[in-house]
């Protein structure tokens, strides 16, 4: 499971997260040279503070020196010392903004990871879900908490977003809301996973989806009064809906506990090791000290942000932003005026700023419902003019729907198509290094029978030359026993 730094700078990384992991893995290496710089420092103290002049207590100038070396040895280990806690006091905040970079880029670009959560594996991703998820809720509830009391303190006759102060507490709620909805999302295609799988029941069901970001962005231009029924008809739908869907995802990390994990219990921290191999090797040694120094200052000035994908952003009318924002405003209807006087209202407050604004992509079918809808308000069908509004939304949810399955179908057959490629490219590989086995295997016994016939040949010459050599001899002496000197003839 664990990644080959080699494949890894062939990937798609994003540059941001290129960037995040390369300053982590500077940070890493500058940890590391400090630690043993003060251990090679303190060494060098303790040896200088063993080590006594001789004489000292006659030699002034030998005790000064000495002095003066413990002094400057100190120093050094102090300065060691104090690099070695303002790195450690910032790695922390640095190594929390990588890794929440890494589950998105996880979350966005690879299918595995939705695929094992949907399959109650990797247990410790589970948790940090969880703890991931309610660290939105409360940035999302405390937010809307601290709406009420601004907006009663602004003037009645004017928009919120005319205020500076206005504008803030609200871009503020809007981007809590959109990672609200991120997480809820991301939680809807785990459920969606869970679906396309054969043999077992879905345990994570979808979970209601509202563009709340949008909804929030839609306080801008309405005035205090009315933005205040806003925010508390959100408070209270938050506050029924997340708990419940709190509840599924601690369900779900109970399952991912009973279960096995199948060796590996983060999908994520695999992933990273590999990102923080593939990062080292991409460090410039002529830039370390500037990056170190860099990467400071923008965590003390908050300009170090996260990765996060590009989301599309579409135009949206007045008139789908007012039907959106009527049943909060139904909800708690005002004094001395009707529903329909408060939706024409929004309606004509939305009219008189919110034309061409660039608003938040929807996310799931709640949203895609109020993007059909605002089709539907700037190209209106001269079939449907006789259709009631609540007609209309039941069409555009359920086309929203249907957009949402075909959009699944279409990842899903995507991902299937990349598995397929894999597996066809993992099996040729594998009949390659079968066939090179099998061949080697067959020159292997090819050498063997030529070693076996190469030592019988050697046996049989070893004892037919041995003998040969004794039968020569003794037919050479026969020979010159058998034949008188002839000493004449000599």
């Amino acid at each position: 499971m664990l990644v080959d730094s080699k494949l890894l700078p062939n990937m798609f990384l994003p540059p941001l997260l290129q960037d995040l992991l390369v300053r982590e893995a500077v940070f890493e290496v500058s940890r590391r040279r400090l630690e043993a710089a003060m251990a090679v420092a303190r060494e060098e103290l303790a040896g200088i503070q063993a080590e006594r002049p001789r004489l000292g207590f006659v030699r002034q100038e030998a005790r000064r020196v000495h002095q003066s070396r413990i002094a400057e040895a100190e120093e050094g280990v102090t300065l060691l010392q104090s690099a070695l806690e303002k790195l450690s006091e910032t790695a922390p905040q640095l190594i929390a903004c990588v890794g929440r970079s890494v589950e998105n880029y996880l979350r966005e670009m690879d299918p595995e990871y939705v695929t094992g959560l949907s399959a109650a594996r990797f247990v410790d991703d589970w948790d940090a879900l969880l703890a991931r998820y309610s660290s939105a809720v409360e940035r999302y509830l405390g937010s809307l908490n601290r709406l009420p009391p601004q907006l009663e303190a602004f003037p009645q006759g004017e928009s919120c977003g005319s205020h500076p102060e206005g504008r803030r507490v609200v871009e503020e709620a809007m981007q809590a809301a959109a990672v609200m909805q991120d997480e809820i999302a991301f939680l809807n295609r785990i459920a969606d996973a869970q679906s396309l799988r054969r043999g077992k029941p879905p345990t994570l069901q979808r979970q209601p989806e509202r563009n709340w970001r949008r909804l929030a962005f839609g306080i801008l231009d309405l005035p205090p009064f009315e933005a205040l029924k806003i925010v508390r008809g959100l408070s209270t739908e938050a506050e029924e809906l997340l708990p419940r869907i709190f509840s599924a995802i601690k369900a779900e990390c109970r399952l991912a506990n009973f279960s096995g994990n199948y060796g590996v219990s983060s999908y994520r921290e695999k992933i990273w090791q590999g990102f923080r191999a593939a990062a080292a090797e991409k460090i410039q040694p002529d830039r370390f000290e500037q990056i170190v120094s860099e990467t400071e200052i923008m965590l003390e000035t908050g300009r170090l942000h996260e990765w996060k994908p590009d989301r599309v952003e579409i135009q949206v009318s007045p008139e789908a932003m007012a039907v959106e924002l009527a049943p909060l405003l139904a909800a708690t209807p005002a004094p001395k005026q009707s529903a329909a006087a408060s939706t024409a209202a929004t309606a004509a407050s939305a009219k008189r700023s919110a034309n061409g604004r660039i608003v938040y992509r929807p996310s799931g079918a709640t949203g895609a419902a109020a993007g059909v809808a605002a089709a539907a308000a700037v190209n209106p069908d001269p079939a449907a003019a006789g259709l009631s509004v609540k007609d209309l939304a039941a069409m555009a949810e359920l086309q929203a729907e249907r957009e949402r399955l075909e959009q699944l179908l279409r990842e899903t057959r995507a991902s299937l198509s990349e598995r397929e490629a894999f597996l066809s490219q993992s099996e040729a590989k594998l009949m390659e290094n079968t066939q090179a086995q099998i061949e080697r295997e067959v020159e292997l016994e090819q050498r063997e029978e030529e070693l076996r016939e190469l030592e019988r040949r050697y046996r049989e010459f070893q004892k037919g030359g041995l003998g040969a050599e004794n039968v020569a001899l003794d037919e050479v002496e026969t020979s010159s026993a058998k034949v008188p000197m002839d000493e004449f003839k000599d």
